[in-house]
């Protein structure tokens, strides 16, 4: 599963703080950052991994700094 998150999303902000710490309370994932600097805006991408068929993507899509959930495999 890919958790993307809004442009520029300050990790040290406590919207950011709340996602990745409801995240890494998910049962049997492991959790993956990356970064993708552009030219005006900075891209970050959480990818789940691990046994994600349980996970609600609506539950993951709603909470803070999170843009979009794409899920990768059922």
């Amino acid at each position: 599963m890919l958790v993307i998150l809004h442009p520029n999303t300050d990790e040290s902000a406590e919207e950011f703080k709340r996602t990745w710490k409801h995240l890494q309370g998910l049962p049997e994932i492991r959790l993956q950052k990356h970064h993708v600097q552009g030219k005006g805006q900075r891209l970050t991408e959480i990818y789940l991994i691990g046994n994600t068929t349980k996970v609600d993507s609506e539950e993951i899509e709603s909470l803070p700094s999170v843009e979009s959930v794409i899920r990768i495999s059922h």
